[in-house]
């Protein structure tokens, strides 16, 4: 695995070189894999997951001191691996500026999806929703609730006084870790556990916690295609309530959470909004982002059966009543 200075210097280049990617939808990843001209070598590279000529590359980026050097350890870490003329990344990135964020490409891969680093499109809209916000995490604790790699975790590290993050996938705490060190994040720590798990209860005091962040599973479940990445549970909404729950209980009164989550309309009741209600929390602000979430793209499994109209996707801050 890739070191934290070699990372460091990784995330550098990358900033040096402009290099700006969002995470995409599998179908707009696969539409720009089919015709990726219009990209750079380092895009098609790191965001597009392709393989690219090493001569070009290099071409491409002659004006960074050192690159070759570079390529050379980051094909010695397995980051990257070499042809005799080509390179393929084997992990993407995403970010720009100061930020960037490891993780896997898609699709995953089958024998190991509770073990893939899921980084969404979503996430990078709540990101950004967020840092609307930073001033509100001034000198605060924060908990990141599936935190992946840490991309909303990040967002907001340098201004925290303290940034606890959870995520089943042991990877993706591993890589989460690493970046805090790249970047100098002492005030970050990432631990590989469940919500609501015996790890995650002791070492988070109830009431303890300023402020809640939480992109969390939240697609039905697909017995033949299961991705645990992805599975929200019954109706998609059950790990979001559960991960409400646990931040309810860990945060001071009056906490808030940050958060997306999606609301099944069956026979015109917005599921999600119908139990919310019944636990203790203030909606402060709700946004509906995508009235018609996934329904482009094969996800509907299942529909039919649940009743389901459509799935609705929602921005929320929520306030844990006093």
């Amino acid at each position: 695995m890739i070191d934290a200075h070699t990372l460091r210097e990784f995330f550098e280049f990358l900033k040096n070189q402009g290099f700006e990617f969002s995470p995409q939808t599998p179908d707009q990843l696969l539409k720009f894999r089919k015709s990726p001209e219009s990209f750079s070598e380092i895009v098609k590279l790191l965001g597009l997951g392709l393989e690219v000529s090493r001569e070009k590359f290099e071409e491409e980026n002659l004006t960074y001191p050192h690159l070759n050097e570079l390529v050379d350890k980051l094909i010695q870490k397995k980051f990257f691996s070499s042809s005799l003329q080509n390179l393929k990344s084997n992990l993407a990135i995403s970010g720009g500026g100061d930020l960037y964020v490891v993780h896997d490409h898609w699709p995953p891969k089958s024998e190991d999806t509770r073990n893939y680093i899921h980084v969404g499109a979503e996430s990078r809209i709540l990101a950004r929703l967020i840092n609307r916000d930073l001033e509100g995490f001034i000198g605060r604790s924060v908990l990141d609730m599936g935190c992946s790699s840490g991309v909303l975790s990040f967002e907001v590290a340098g201004v925290a006084d303290q940034l606890i993050g959870f995520d089943i996938s042991k990877r993706s705490v591993e890589w989460a870790n690493l970046i805090a060190k790249a970047y100098g994040f002492c005030n970050s720590k990432f631990y590989a556990e469940s919500i609501g798990g015996e790890f995650a209860e002791k070492i988070i005091l109830n009431e303890s916690i300023d402020l809640a962040l939480m992109n969390p599973p939240m697609t039905i479940p697909n017995p033949d295609q299961p991705t645990p990445h992805r599975d929200g549970g019954n109706l998609g909404i059950e790990l979001p309530l559960l991960f409400l729950d646990y931040a309810h209980r860990k945060l001071k009164k009056g906490g808030q959470v940050y958060c997306l989550a999606t609301s099944p309309v069956v026979k015109g009741k917005k599921i999600f909004f119908e139990e919310l209600k019944k636990r203790k929390w203030t909606i402060l602000r709700s946004e509906c982002l995508r009235p018609y979430f996934n329904q482009n793209i094969a996800r509907k499994h299942k529909y039919d059966e649940h009743g389901i109209s459509q799935i609705e996707l929602w921005y929320l801050e929520l306030q844990k009543n006093l």
